[in-house]
């Protein structure tokens, strides 16, 4: 059984459409695919199916380069001596307030990689992985055919896919994951997160790891994994790989609340039937409100503990009446909770503050009082559902339109990532509207069982159409 939810943005360029794709020559694949993309890539055919999100593997790396020689002004620095680097004048038309302009630019590169900027009088120059390869279609062409696991691995052995978390399973038991990318093999002793020496040899890149050197882990024992842009090391609760088996350079990311709630669900299920299994897809527990929800009523204690800023005052009573509206909440997101409002608007502030000193009872009192604040002038009440918030609308780009209150738009349950829950919606502010409409999130969900027969659910954010008159432009959307 396989449970499938990746975190993509799904307006733009990120929208997801879904589709199924057969031959007669045995290609029989189904999954999702984004506009301008000529196949799906991301889903199952009758014997597996995999999940990919992405990961921050280190793919690229920033040189600077030293130029200084006057009587030779393209020669840089090498070893004992100098090379030579590439220079190009490009002409490229660009649109002003007059008109469109012709505009020369200057293009210099070395054996690394092009000029992008400079710093402390050198050239910075970026080398990027595989960049000038064949790109990513024939792999994932070749893994929509797979039908087994080795077959899989087989096809993604050229890490032509540059990036990106694969997850799988399929109907003989097996799960794997890796964490897949090119990444340079490079040497230790340098310090790979800032620009280093082009001048030195040392520097450069001895090939790519391979695939069976990527951080990687096949059927644990717990039976499950999960992984939401986060660290392949906290893959389960048990039989983790150990991150001192790998260079440091090549995994960069940490923890995320998602990944911790997914886990906490995973390891306290033994079993799931299939509806459970759907449900959990959209499961809204907010993992952050466990610590931070007592974190807060404890600074509202003893701010309304003082004598001068006490419960008689009006102030006061709405924060008393805000205080005992989070303590009855059971920390679940849904689109009549008041306490939801209120936590994810404060958490919000709270995160962007990043001050060394913003978990004090002033800063978290304040941060309460401004979000108390901005839900009475925009509602005229504090109390505000999470559902009047949090809104799904789609737009026609081709009339270039924005989010806007007085639109038909539906209520969203999910929550910012930040704030920790499996079914996720980045809702953002719009300039000169009340509400906030989702711009990211769990935009392809799709659940699948592997028995005599697949059994599948699917659904995606909006539709499968484009065109704002057809049925299945927002078709899915309440769904």
């Amino acid at each position: 059984m396989l449970f499938i939810n990746p975190h993509l943005p799904f307006f733009g360029p990120g929208q997801v459409y879904e589709g199924h794709v057969h031959s007669d020559q045995g290609w029989n694949f189904t999954g999702y695919t984004r506009f301008g993309f000529p196949l799906p890539y991301v889903g199952h055919n009758e014997n597996g199916g995999w999940v990919s999100t992405d990961n921050a593997a280190d793919l690229q790396d920033v040189y600077f380069e030293t130029f200084d020689d006057p009587a030779r002004p393209l020669a840089y620095k090498y070893g004992n001596g100098y090379r030579l680097a590439t220079e190009r004048i490009d002409e490229i038309l660009v649109k002003t307030a007059t008109g469109v302009e012709t505009r020369s630019f200057t293009m210099r590169k070395t054996h690394h990689g092009p000029v992008l900027g400079a710093r402390d009088g050198k050239l910075l120059t970026l080398r990027m992985a595989k960049f000038e390869s064949d790109g990513w279609l024939r792999e994932w062409y070749e893994m929509t055919n797979a039908k087994s696991l080795a077959a899989l691995k087989r096809a993604m052995t050229p890490l032509n896919m540059l990036f990106g978390n694969v997850m799988y399973a399929d109907r003989q038991g097996n799960t794997w994951y890796l964490y897949n990318g090119a990444v340079p093999r490079r040497n230790p002793r340098f310090d790979w997160t800032k620009p280093v020496d082009g001048s030195d040899p040392a520097t450069e890149w001895q090939g790519y790891h391979t695939i069976a050197e990527l951080p990687q882990l096949t059927n644990p024992k717990t039976g499950w994994m999960q992984n939401c842009n986060t660290t392949p090391f906290l893959l389960t609760s048990e039989g983790n790989l150990d991150p001192k088996r790998y260079p440091k350079y090549m995994v960069q990311e940490g923890d995320n609340p998602r990944g911790a709630i997914s886990r906490e669900i995973l390891a306290s299920t033994p079993t799931f039937t299939f509806d459970q299994w759907r449900r959990a897809a959209f499961d809204t527990r907010v993992k952050r409100a466990d610590s931070r929800v007592p974190q807060l009523m404890v600074a509202l204690k003893e701010h309304l503990g003082s004598e001068a800023k006490g419960t008689g005052s009006s102030a006061g009573h709405r924060l008393l009446e805000a205080n005992e509206e989070l303590a009855r909440w059971n920390h679940r997101s849904t689109n009549d909770s008041v306490a939801m409002t209120l936590f994810s608007l404060w958490h919000d502030r709270i995160s962007r503050d990043r001050t060394t000193n913003r978990d004090t009872t002033e800063k978290q009192v304040a941060a309460l009082n401004e979000v108390l604040d901005t839900l009475e002038r925009d509602f005229g009440t504090w109390r505000v559902a999470w559902g009047e918030i949090s809104r799904l609308q789609r737009l026609d780009e081709s009339k270039n339109e924005k989010f806007q209150d007085a639109r038909p738009s539906l209520p969203v349950a999910g929550v910012n990532g930040n704030d920790g829950a499996v079914f996720t919606l980045y809702a953002a502010p719009e300039r000169g509207q009340k509400r906030r409409y989702g711009v990211a999130g769990g935009s392809y969900i799709s659940v699948v069982e592997f028995g005599p027969s697949v059994r599948a659910l699917s659904v995606h954010t909006f539709g499968a159409s484009g065109h704002p008159d057809s049925r299945h432009y927002t078709d899915q959307a309440e769904l």
